[in-house]
């Protein structure tokens, strides 16, 4: 019977190990995609800020006429 109750004991917290992993994993691969997600709110709104001024730079340039 102790054999038993050993072997059942050693299945449970391997199975509990199993899982942990597997939340890890998620938690990881959860967390890459938060990140990824950032990174690319980030760099857009670099872009359209860059784009905001250079369309106000323009906007703003004064006009050059050429005279006959």
């Amino acid at each position: 019977m102790s054999q038993l109750k050993h072997l059942i004991r050693r299945t449970v917290q391997e199975a509990v190990a199993e899982v942990i992993i597997e939340f890890s994993v998620a938690a990881e691969a959860d967390a890459q995609i938060t990140y990824e997600a950032e990174m690319v709110d980030y760099l857009r709104s670099i872009l359209q800020s860059s784009q905001v001024t250079q369309e106000s730079k323009a906007v703003s340039a004064p006009a050059t006429h050429l005279d006959d």
